[in-house]
């Protein structure tokens, strides 16, 4: 049985089936999570965080028991196992990762003051990195111990399944009923926008202070986006990477998991230990609160504004968001120049001990990812943006766009055409996007604070305030 499993592995024939097999699934889950992921969390707005999480979690259930039922029952199916495509299907209409990525953000975000986000964000992604080290390892030895690759989806349902059976019937009833009060046209509208959730990246409220930094062309966080856009293309570079490894330095599969081991602890590591250290010793400490001020005259006291005793708003405003979001700007870029640089210096790399190194090196540019978030969330904010779940669908769908779909053509057409004559023109382009990325965050300018109580309030902006 095991050297039939072998002879499959080498059949070119084999190959090419599984490849086209890999390419439709990963096409379907990403097509469908594009059009998918700003819906959802556009909802996680209005329903909650938890009920899309909930369905989040329903979609990879369905797609582990589907996995399971096909490759017990394929020869039954008609299609075959064809029908592994339907797991994709249905992950990609609740969202797939990328939702609940997304979502989860947004929860952190309403639930921790900006200032502590991005140590969050690090630590979020640092466990994230170290599943993603153990998890090759426990599942080679759960594969040992029980003699079939099943046995790993088998633990995925079953902890898929403690995680969102709770949820599923609640969370659907809530959101098919918030869908039923919706207008037929509006929701015709909305199921052909995939799209729109990318408009709120230059969508201004009616508050005073966005529609002052529009006049003044505040660009800081389209910018910050479109940076995050040019950055997510480097995701469709991983597998020719290995491609690379593999056939310049004659590495073995075995090698090749070594490394990817010691580089997902690297950024485990990193994100959990390192960093948040960096940001406690470095990051500005907020000032405490301010005492409370009692009102002066009675009209104060019932919320009047006179010609001598105008309201207060914001006399006081502390300048620590504004530092804090500095600091972390800073530290994104920082993150991005270690990036630039080892992938200049990977081309150059004469041996496999050298390249290991600036991999390794290459990992500390991951605090790219907890920074860029809390950024963005920042300078959503001073825009006046209080959804914070449409932001986060917003760039949920730009990375499936250029992680899916662009990346993988570009790093694919590029290593195709150049693999005979110069191999490491990949990681050339690799720079090239990523310095693209920081030029982009180097133009990004943090707007100060403003105080409202510096000008005065014209007349409409006065009625609505009391309205």
């Amino acid at each position: 049985m095991h050297g039939q499993a072998i002879l499959c592995a080498a059949d070119p024939v084999v190959n090419a089936s599984v490849g086209k097999l890999v390419m439709v699934y990963a096409l379907c889950m990403g097509v469908l999570g594009c059009i998918s992921t700003g819906w959802w969390t556009s909802r996680s707005d209005r329903v909650g965080r938890v009920p899309v999480l909930g369905l989040g979690l329903f979609g990879l259930l369905f797609a582990d028991a589907n996995f399971i039922f096909v490759a017990k029952f394929s020869k039954s199916l008609p299609g075959n196992y064809w029908w592994f495509v339907l797991g994709a299907l249905v992950e990609g209409i609740f969202g797939s990762i990328s939702t609940l990525n997304a979502t989860i953000h947004a929860y952190v975000a309403d639930t921790v003051e900006p200032h502590s986000r991005v140590h969050i964000f690090s630590l979020f992604y640092g466990l994230i990195f170290c599943g993603s080290a153990l998890g090759p390892t426990v599942g080679g030895l759960i594969v040992r111990f029980t003699g079939t690759p099943l046995s790993v989806f088998y633990m995925g349902l079953c902890i898929h399944t403690r995680e969102s059976r709770r949820q599923y019937d609640q969370n659907i009833l809530r959101i098919q009923q918030e869908a039923t009060d919706a207008p037929i046209l509006a929701r015709f509208k909305r199921l052909f926008g995939f799209l729109s959730p990318l408009s709120v990246v230059w969508e201004t409220t009616g508050r005073r202070r966005s529609l002052k930094a529009g006049a003044r062309g505040d660009w800081s966080l389209i910018l910050m986006v479109t940076s995050l856009g040019v950055a997510a293309l480097l995701k469709g570079s991983y597998s020719y990477k290995f491609q690379y490894a593999l056939a310049v330095f004659g590495w073995s599969s075995e090698q090749l998991g070594y490394l990817l081991s010691v580089v997902g602890f690297t950024r485990a590591a990193f994100l959990t230990f390192i960093l948040p250290v960096i940001i406690k010793l470095i990051k500005p400490k907020p000032p405490p609160a301010p005492a409370v001020q009692l009102p002066e005259t009675p009209n104060e006291a019932f919320g009047q504004e006179t010609e001598t005793a105008p309201l207060r708003r914001n006399a006081h405003a502390p300048q620590s968001t504004t530092q804090s979001i500095v600091f972390d700007l800073n530290l994104m870029r920082v993150s991005v120049l270690i990036e630039v640089v080892t992938f200049l210096a990977m081309p150059f790399a004469g041996s496999s001990l050298m390249f290991s190194a600036l991999t390794v090196i290459n990992c500390f540019g991951i605090g790219r990812a907890p920074t860029s978030q809390s950024v963005s969330l920042a300078l959503y904010a001073q825009r006046g943006g209080t959804e914070s779940g449409k932001l986060l669908g917003a760039l949920g769908v730009l990375q499936i766009i250029s992680s899916q779909i662009l990346g993988p053509a570009l790093f694919g057409t590029t290593f195709v055409k150049t693999i005979a004559t110069n191999p490491a023109a990949i990681f050339f382009v690799s720079a090239l996007l990523v310095g693209i990325s920081l030029t982009l965050l180097l133009c990004i300018r943090v707007p100060e604070t403003v105080q409202d109580v510096e000008e005065p309030l014209d007349a409409e902006e006065s009625s609505a305030l009391h309205r």
